[in-house]
């Protein structure tokens, strides 16, 4: 074997080291990297686990949530329900309430007219007696004049009746 083909082996096993050193560098390069993206991937996918983990459980709180809201509004709605029935029930009474009122007010004008004819009918009534007792007064006045005048010429003549009325006659 000559010195150039020992230089050339030395060369070939310098770059054979050299190449076995450099794929080893990238070996372990690429190891490096690959267990840190691994790594990163394990952190993200917990990090993704725990965000999944909140979001259930926030979904989970919100459809509790939603269910109760559901029951409040049915109860609600139940007792607009029977809020609007008391209303309506509420409306015809008043509604009944005013037609009583209104004949009540009727019966009550009628009253009133009633009552101011009887009163102008008791004034009218009133005067009526008035007149009559001063007829009466006027009549047994002359009866007695003429009765204190003649006493004995009227013995024989018959007065007349003094229960008459002055306007029977």
């Amino acid at each position: 074997m000559t010195a150039a083909d020992e230089r050339r082996r030395a060369e070939l096993q310098a770059r054979d080291e050299e190449h076995h050193n450099a794929v080893a560098e990238m070996d372990r390069r690429h190891l490096d990297e690959k267990t840190e993206m691994a790594e990163r991937h394990r952190a993200e996918a917990d990090q993704n686990s725990a965000r999944a983990a909140r979001a259930e459980g926030e979904l989970a709180a919100r459809t509790q949530e939603l269910g109760e809201l559901s029951r409040r509004v049915l109860r609600v709605e139940g007792e607009l329900d029977t809020t609007r029935a008391d209303l309506r029930d509420r409306e015809v009474k008043l509604a009944q309430a005013r037609d009583r009122t209104s004949e009540l007010e009727a019966k009550l004008a009628d009253f009133e007219d009633q009552i101011l004819r009887a009163y102008q009918k008791l004034r009218n009534d009133d005067k009526i007696v008035d007149k009559a007792k001063r007829a009466l007064a006027v009549a047994l006045t002359l009866l007695d004049d003429r009765g204190a005048a003649t006493p004995a010429a009227t013995a024989g003549t018959q007065l007349p009746s003094p229960t008459r009325s002055p306007d029977e006659g």
